[in-house]
């Protein structure tokens, strides 16, 4: 019997893997000739390989290695062709057929040599986290005291007073983001960065440790919640903090999207429907929101990825290692190293591009770091690291109902598309500050 369902499911699977793949192939496509063949044929096999990472794994209905694949298939399989189809002049700039030709070259060696390196490097970490389950496994089951429920209250409380505070307790200018009704008060960037990425997230891992340990008072989590939606207004902060904080929540609260491809179909609802339609809180006031905005989202500046790898490539802008320095470096100020390079999509933008809030992808950091060699690097590196952490999860971690690094790997999930589209500086240093309110939570409630 079990063994008809598993057929029933992977027959499901591979149809629905092959539909998936049709309708990404037709933006791909649309306005192919025969001039653009070889191209057309390039953005096909990474769409195809980038479905397959996609729906590889049932055991694994979601992973940081899904997330990646889906960012690949939306920002370097179709948005790209949609842009060259439709003569898109991303910043003034028009891009050659040989400057597409070229970068997708490499953008394909790059979704192959991860796949490779992730899927060996998979089984390798598998094998040696089942070996060493038994012995990292907790001596003692966590759980929330009174006194505990307390504190995280507390935390969450002064996420809240942060975010109110700095919009002049104004209420529209906590829930919109932009536009007519900013309110904000001018903050130097450092304490900013610490307030919007350190304290505020405090209340999303006051809330999921509740979750995750379970509370001794009933209203609690309702509660933390209420805050968290105050402390962190999903039309209030920018859009890849909705995705790093709301997915865990969704992930907590919605068990159904932990099996299946319910994660898959949620992380693609929201790259077409709901990052437009939080784009309209941006500029509130400023601009309506339309149905059109789903597709020509991929034509905008939104989705500048592709193109900003294409410039480095095409420009050969290479720094020899000073935007990894800038990146790693972060934390320190200015004042003290006078000659910090700045993030790379500002360093592009500064050779003569009329708008600096430019990202930078991943690879395209490796690029500007060290060239092609560069490229290689960054690929097999992370490839490597999200093989680790993938394995790490399942064969460890999801097997522990009270085990909290869960809330470090749910917000992972939801902040690796902002990660790979860069730039890295910026993602370090957000990432960073977002992991550090987490572990002072986990030891909080552990200690």
């Amino acid at each position: 019997m079990n063994a008809l369902i598993n057929s029933l499911t992977n027959n499901a699977r591979v149809i629905i893997a092959v539909a998936f793949f049709i309708l990404s192939s037709i933006p791909i496509m649309a306005g192919c000739s025969w001039d653009s063949a070889a191209l057309v044929a390039m953005h096909e096999c990474m769409a195809a390989i980038c479905v397959y990472g996609i729906f590889s794994s049932l055991k694994r209905p979601y992973s940081l290695f899904k997330v990646l694949n889906l960012f690949y298939l939306f920002f370097f399989c179709i948005a790209p062709m949609m842009q060259y189809h439709q003569g898109v002049c991303m910043l003034g700039t028009h891009f050659t057929y040989e400057n597409y030709l070229l970068t997708s070259a490499v953008s394909f060696a790059v979704i192959v040599l991860t796949h490779a390196v992730y899927f060996l490097a998979e089984r390798y970490f598998d094998k040696k986290h089942s070996e060493n389950t038994h012995s990292n496994e907790h001596k003692c089951e966590v759980c929330l005291t009174t006194r505990k429920e307390v504190i995280l209250i507390l935390l969450s409380a002064a996420a809240c007073f942060y975010a109110i505070y700095i919009n002049h307790f104004d209420v529209m200018s906590l829930f919109i983001r932009d536009g007519e009704t900013n309110n904000r008060i001018e903050l130097p960037t450092s304490v900013f960065l610490v307030g919007s990425y350190f304290v505020r997230p405090l209340s999303l891992m006051a809330l999921l440790a509740a979750v995750i340990l379970g509370v001794k008072h009933r209203g609690v989590k309702a509660l933390l919640f209420l805050m968290l939606l105050i402390a962190i207004p999903p039309t209030g902060v920018a859009r890849f903090l909705v995705a790093a904080m709301y997915l865990p929540v969704l992930m907590c609260f919605v068990s159904r999207l932990r099996r299946g491809l319910s994660f898959v179909l949620v992380i693609c609802l929201g790259v077409m429907i709901v990052f437009p339609l939080l784009n309209y809180f941006r500029f509130y006031g400023q601009r309506t929101f339309e149905i059109s905005s789903i597709y020509s989202q991929f034509v905008d500046i939104n989705f500048d990825a592709y193109s900003m790898m294409m410039r480095v490539i095409k420009d050969d802008i290479v720094t020899n290692g000073m935007q990894l320095a800038g990146a790693l470096l972060f934390w320190m100020p200015r004042s003290i190293w006078a000659a910090k390079p700045i993030s790379s999509g500002y360093y592009v933008a500064h050779t003569g591009l009329s708008w600096d809030d430019l990202s930078m992808p991943f690879w395209g950091e490796g690029y500007i770091n060290f060239g092609y060699f560069g490229v290689i690097i960054f690929t097999v590196a992370f490839a490597l690291l999200l093989a680790k952490l993938d394995s790490k999860y399942w064969c460890i971690t999801v097997k522990r109902p009270k085990d909290l690094n869960a809330i470090s790997y749910y917000i992972l999930l939801g902040l690796l598309m902002f990660i790979l589209r860069g730039s890295m500086m910026s993602a370090l240093a957000y990432t960073v500050a977002i992991m550090t309110a987490f572990y002072c939570v986990k030891k909080i409630v552990t200690r």
